[in-house]
């Protein structure tokens, strides 16, 4: 996240270390990456400014394609920023309802540049012209710019857009590597398209808007549309029915797109006026002239009274000048005072700092000095084990017994844990060769247990399966015993059961027969009332179509007028 790359950048901030341009050219990549998958397209645009400006001044040499890739990706990022009304992104955060941590988590990203403001669009578009990066960019990139950035006809705009598109899309351009760009490219045109013809228009047709915005489908352009009066408070309605787009609320008078037409019709009545009554407009002129010269001795008098109010205000203005004046001495000299302060706390800050750097080489010599000790070691316990196994290892081109303490400061440390590898490698190897030789002996042993064991037990075999089918066999024949005791018993009952059944069933006719013809005649009631039922609904679904088509012959009728 931005907060733990925040933390990241103070830690390193303290390191007297500048780090390598690779690795700074890297950093800015990967932080480009990350606002990009965020969708932060201002701090992704300016991530690659920043890019590229390091990259061009820190290698003189620079590849042409390489260059070009990367003023071009800086060019297609600051294109997906979205507009702003409000240059200051300060003020237009806080207007929002979290405007404060919003605007404190831009600061937090433009801490990650060491940038001192918080960039905008603007900002990053004058860099990209001052700079000539335009220059330096793929010939699709720089108009598709030029196009975006001017002025333009709104009908026009996308159809001027999309070969440049269309290019930028393909591998002819940079290889292809800013595919990703296009569809937010054409977002930003689509919303730039959206807001000339809300100011243009009133209603056009869904064909015509097709027309115009032939860069996205329809399907698409509806969703952002939506998102474009959800975000930006433009008022778009889409009647399906009449195959129109309307701009502004039809409820509301929208005087900003009146004010043009007023105007208009004020000047033409006033022109119409001085036609009609020329005569009583010059009576009005010269009563106002004798008005005036009757009125100019009060007019001198305010004149003179106006004169002496204006001097007095030049000299007040005068002394506000010069208290200023000596006020901004002061801050002067007191920045001057700070500045001094400022000076000497860096310079002990320096001292402190050249400090712990010799501190620091002096844990680092001592560091060498552990790990000379430890290979010393290790050198050793190695030419012990080489001098029991009588092997011929080498290090570094030289036996290890041949080797003394002053070749170690041309030995590292990594080919003695290669070599002491290597010969960990070879005594394990030695040891599975051991160990398969063992096993090869244990398994001609298990090959003699086992063919003297298959004979037996096939007989254990023969014997279990004879005494599992007597067991069985009791086991039925006891099951089967069982079982025809049960059936007798039941035969008897059914047998003692048999005499009363013909009792049972006179009993339950004569329960029964007064309860049937109740039964009846519930029955023909309940058929007589639902067929009721049925006709009334009927009535009621016909009386209903019926006042239904009145109102649709009333409602043609209606529109016909």
């Amino acid at each position: 996240t931005s907060s733990e790359i925040c933390d990241l950048m103070a830690a390193l901030g303290k390191v007297n270390q500048r780090p390598k341009p690779h690795l700074r050219s890297m950093y800015y990549e990967h932080l480009g990456q990350i606002f990009w998958k965020s969708e932060n397209y201002l701090f992704h645009a300016f991530a690659s400014l920043k890019n590229v400006f390091f990259v061009k001044g820190a290698k003189q040499n620079m590849p042409k394609s390489e260059l070009e890739l990367l003023a071009s990706r800086a060019v297609l990022a600051m294109l997906c920023v979205p507009f702003q009304e409000n240059s200051d992104i300060q003020a237009s955060l806080e207007m929002s309802t979290d405007g404060s941590h919003q605007y404190e988590k831009a600061k937090k990203n433009a801490f990650l540049f060491s940038a001192q403001s918080v960039p905008t669009r603007d900002s990053i578009s004058s860099q990209i012209t001052e700079k000539n990066l335009l220059s330096l960019a793929a010939e699709p990139c720089a108009k598709l710019f030029a196009l975006v950035e001017s002025d333009f006809t709104p009908l026009s705009l996308c159809q001027d857009a999309k070969p440049f598109l269309d290019q930028i899309a393909s591998d002819d351009v940079c290889e292809g590597k800013l595919k990703d760009y296009v569809m937010p490219l054409k977002q930003i045109i689509f919303f730039r398209l959206i807001k000339q013809l809300s100011e243009v228009y009133v209603s056009m047709t869904i064909e015509d808007f097709e027309n115009a915005a032939s860069i996205v489908p329809f399907n698409i352009a509806e969703t952002w549309m939506a998102n474009a009066s959800r975000q930006q408070g433009i008022s778009i309605q889409i009647n399906y029915m009449q195959k129109a787009i309307i701009f502004g609320a039809p409820t509301k008078v929208d005087m900003k797109s009146m004010r043009q037409p007023l105007i208009e019709i004020g000047y033409k009545l006033q022109n119409a006026m001085q036609c009609v009554a020329q005569e009583e407009l010059q009576r009005n002129d010269k009563h106002e002239k004798q008005q005036l010269l009757s009125n100019i001795k009060e007019l001198m008098d305010q004149e003179t009274r106006s004169i002496r109010q204006r001097k007095e205000e030049i000299e007040r203005r005068k002394e506000e000048s010069e208290r200023r004046k000596q006020m901004q001495e002061r801050e002067a000299m007191e920045r001057q005072r700070k500045q001094e302060a400022l000076e000497a706390e860096q310079e002990r800050k320096r001292q402190e700092e050249e400090r712990k750097r010799r501190e620091v080489e002096k844990q680092e010599q001592r560091k060498k000095e552990a790990e000379l000790q430890k290979n010393m070691e290790m050198l050793e316990q190695m030419k012990k084990q080489a001098e029991q196994k009588a092997t011929n290892l080498k290090v570094a081109g030289k036996k290890i017994t041949e080797i003394e303490a002053d070749d170690l400061t041309n030995i590292s440390f990594d080919q003695i844990e290669k070599a002491r590898e290597a010969q960990v490698l070879k005594e394990r190897q030695d040891k599975i060769r051991q160990r398969k030789a063992e096993s090869k002996r244990v398994d001609h042993l298990a090959r003699a247990l086992r063919e003297e064991e298959t004979p037996m037990l096939k007989q254990w075999t023969q014997d279990v399966e004879s005494q599992d089918a007597e067991q069985l066999e009791k086991f039925e024949s006891a099951n089967a015993e069982e079982q025809r005791k049960q059936h007798q018993l039941a035969l008897k009952e059914k047998e003692d059961l048999l005499p009363f059944q013909r009792v049972r069933d006179s009993w339950a006719d004569e329960k029964l027969e007064p309860r049937r013809a109740d039964f009846e005649d519930m029955l023909e009631a309940q058929i007589h009332r639902l067929e009721k039922k049925v006709v009334a609904n009927k009535i009621a679904r016909a009386q209903a179509r019926y006042e239904q088509q009145k109102k649709d012959e009333d409602a043609r009728v209606e529109r016909a007028q």
